[in-house]
């Protein structure tokens, strides 16, 4: 903001200097008398118009009001002229400030030439003075010049003046014209160096040659003076006007013939100029083009090549120039096709393709394919001299198409549809993989120019349903996909089929659902071979509920077959062993009967089991004695494999200490607890308050019957038993809660 306030201020001070330089001057102008007439020029205007040519009307209105530049005439003309002055001063500044406008125009390309610019001017100059300017001569003599008594104006003198005044308009015009070519001139007035440096040294030459004639003239006319005038006389001491204005002439003629040189020579340097700019702007295109550009002769030789084909061919600019293209940087096999094409462009036989797309063969002897756009170069004759061509070089895009095209194809062989639904009511398709008709029997075009929405394909008994889960899974925060619930959908051909989907959740920058994109997946055969499968799941189910009622009857029949038997036994010893199988047998009818009774085969509740277990075992001892049995069983749930076993473990165990543990004590108790303890593992734990077992016992050498099986059958479940007989006795086993089955079978096979 200050610089420009600098530059304005000291504009103002140039322009008023000029002005008062003007003024002085002026006071010294040429007069030529030419009878009967007088003309006197007033070469000061020279400097306001300099000013106005260069920095605009403000500034030459300044310059030849405030500076003074164009008052001068007022001095010199109104002690001697009548009311005429008053209009032919005025015109004077506002010629200058008419080519102050001009001048601007000019800047901004809207007139040509200050010369061309005049003639309107002059225009308006002898309307002036043909009618105002002649008009003023009436009011005359006027008081301060009475001595000027005409009233009209003669029409050669109208006539005279207008011719003076357009010859020192253009004289004015050119003066300040030329002074503008001098670099210090320039300099003053903060203009631009002119392209042609040496414009002020052909201008100053010029001069310099009027000013030569100036001398030559007087030295010829004192050489063939009939008079007693000296040298000095005939050139500068008494010179007479008519001399002077031919010698001035000769100087003008002179300055306009050096500004015509100086402006050829500066219009020559601006175009040369140009020219070079031009070049440089093209070099830098060329050498930062993204694309390959190169152009050839006649021939097939590369005659230009940009750094980025070199790059792409992978050589330097100098080891491709000259080279011929087709046999160096096409692979072998189009060489000839490619190249026949080129000559017979070349020869005009052939049309110009425009775009084309062929491999390249680089410096590595590797083929990339490029991406061609030819122009034909023709000489002023019309001949065709070679082409010019831009290369984009698409190696990678066309590997990219290709993966998209194989991708597509392998979506498109895919049973899996891929979806852009909009999230607007039908759910609209904006995007679908063309295999969707496979599927639906609709085209992909038809559900994306919205002939058929989403909606419409859905089971009318399912689109509530599937319309409700996808307000509940958007709703909720963070989700960014889910997975609906199995729903049909009816074809064009109005089939059933079954599908699944997996949605993912599409939010604009606000968190607005704007799109849902999913794939959808046939299901139809998958559902109904699981409805077969849960048919015959179900007829499995009610056909083993059926054998292990069975198997439980035909256990109870032989344990009523034993209990009948034993009534033809006296022997007490074969009678409690005749009791010890029907205990056994009744241990594993119960199992049969959860079985029987349960919904899953693969897992019986422990706790329901070993409850009837101890009931029927104290039943079986009732009539012996009356024990106190408690219990404290996890949640644990086993298979028939495991629960056999241990439910015979736990009738031997509950069985020997009902015989053999409380002998007459009173208050007899029995503790039984199964518990998880971890890892997989499950804790049997039976103890009695009794009299403990007997010395020397030995777990791994029992004697009776009943501890043979419980050892037999803890190896059988992968248990280990630890005995121990303080106050009373302890059973602990410790096994695991799922047998590995397999393991038994390779053991025991």
């Amino acid at each position: 903001m200050s610089t420009e306030r600098s530059k304005t201020t000291y504009k103002v001070i140039v322009a008023l200097t000029f002005g008062l330089i003007g003024f002085f001057v002026n006071f010294y102008p040429l007069n030529v008398s030419i009878p009967p007439h007088k003309a006197s020029f007033v070469w000061g205007l020279v400097f306001p118009m300099l000013i106005a040519l260069s920095w605009g009307w403000k500034y030459g209105l300044l310059s030849a009001t405030l500076g003074l530049g164009g008052q001068t005439m007022w001095f010199l003309w109104l002690p001697n002229n009548g009311w005429a002055v008053f209009v032919a001063v005025p015109v004077y500044n506002l010629w200058i400030l008419w080519h102050g406008w001009c001048a601007e125009k000019i800047k901004k390309g809207l007139l040509s030439n200050i010369y061309g610019a005049d003639i309107p001017y002059r225009i308006f100059f002898a309307i002036v003075f043909s009618t105002i300017f002649s008009w003023s001569f009436r009011f005359n003599p006027s008081p301060w010049a009475p001595q000027m008594t005409l009233t009209t104006a003669p029409p050669d003198f109208i006539n005279f003046i207008q011719f003076k005044v357009i010859f020192e308009g253009y004289i004015i015009l050119l003066l300040a014209d030329i002074l503008r070519n001098f670099k210090a001139v320039r300099k003053i007035l903060l203009l631009e160096d002119r392209v042609e440096s040496k414009s002020d040294f052909i201008i100053s030459g010029a001069a310099l040659f009027g000013l030569l004639f100036w001398i030559v003239s007087g030295i010829a006319g004192f050489v063939f003076s009939t008079d007693n005038s000296t040298l000095a006389d005939q050139i500068i001491l008494k010179v007479s006007s008519e001399e002077i204005f031919v010698r001035v002439f000769f100087i003008i003629i002179c300055l306009v013939a050096g500004l015509l040189i100086s402006n050829y020579f500066s219009k020559y340097r601006e175009a040369e100029a140009e020219i070079r700019s031009q070049a440089k702007k093209t070099q830098t295109y060329l050498d930062t083009a993204g694309v390959m550009l190169c152009s050839l002769d006649a021939e097939g030789h590369v005659t230009m090549i940009n750094p980025k084909g070199a790059q792409i061919l992978g050589y330097e600019q100098n080891e491709i120039i000259g080279k011929n293209w087709f046999d160096n940087y096409l692979p072998s096999r189009l060489r000839e096709t490619v190249e026949g094409v080129f000559k017979q462009l070349i020869a005009g036989d052939g049309e110009s393709v425009e775009y084309y797309e062929n491999a390249i063969l680089t410096k590595d002897n590797i083929e990339r394919i490029v991406a061609f756009h030819n122009t034909i170069i023709s000489n002023d004759d019309g001949n065709i001299t070679g082409v010019i061509f831009s290369g984009d070089d698409i190696t990678e895009k066309k590997q990219v198409e290709q993966e998209l095209l194989e991708a597509n194809n392998i979506i498109n062989r895919s049973p899996i549809v891929i979806f852009l639904w909009q999230n607007t009511a039908g759910w609209p398709v904006e995007l679908v993989s063309e295999n969707v008709h496979g599927l639906f029997g609709y085209s992909a075009q038809e559900f994306t120019e919205g002939s058929i929405s989403y909606s419409n394909v859905i089971h009318p008994d399912d689109l509530q349903r599937v319309g409700k889960e996808v307000s509940t899974f958007s709703s909720e925060m963070g989700r960014t996909e889910f997975k609906h619930e199995p729903y049909r959908i009816i074809t064009r051909d109005s089939h059933v089929k079954w599908v699944e989907d997996i949605t993912h959740i599409r939010r604009n920058a606000e968190g607005t659902i704007t799109h849902y994109q999913g794939i959808v997946y046939d299901i139809t055969d998958q559902h109904e071979a699981d409805i077969i499968i849960k048919r015959s799941l179900r007829e499995k189910e009610v056909l083993l509920k059926e054998i292990h009622h069975r198997v439980k009857n035909n256990l109870a029949v032989i344990s009523s077959l034993l209990f009948l038997q034993s009534n033809y036994v006296d022997d007490t010893k074969y009678l409690a062993m005749f009791k010890q199988s029907q205990s056994r047998i009744n241990s594993m009818a119960l199992v049969h009967e959860q079985l029987y009774r349960t919904d899953n085969f693969e897992q019986i509740d422990v706790c329901a089991y070993v409850n009837s277990l101890i009931h029927n075992v104290q039943n079986s001892h009732a009539m012996e004695k009356q024990v106190l049995i408690q219990t404290l069983v996890d949640d644990v749930h086993m298979d028939i494999d495991s629960l056999v076993p241990l439910g015979l473990i736990i009738n031997e165990i509950l069985t020997n200490s009902f015989k053999y543990a409380f002998g007459t004590m009173e208050n007899p108790e029995i503790s039984l607890e199964i518990r998880k303890a971890g890892h997989g593992k499950v804790i049997l734990e039976v103890s009695d308050n009794g009299i403990g077992l007997p010395d020397g016992f030995d777990m791994d050498k029992p004697v009776g019957l009943g501890l043979q099986l419980v050892s037999m059958l803890t190896s059988q479940i992968d248990g280990h038993l630890e005995v121990k007989s303080d106050k009373g006795t302890i059973f602990k086993i410790a096994f695991p809660e799922k047998m590995d089955v397999a393991r038994h079978i390779t053991k025991d096979g």
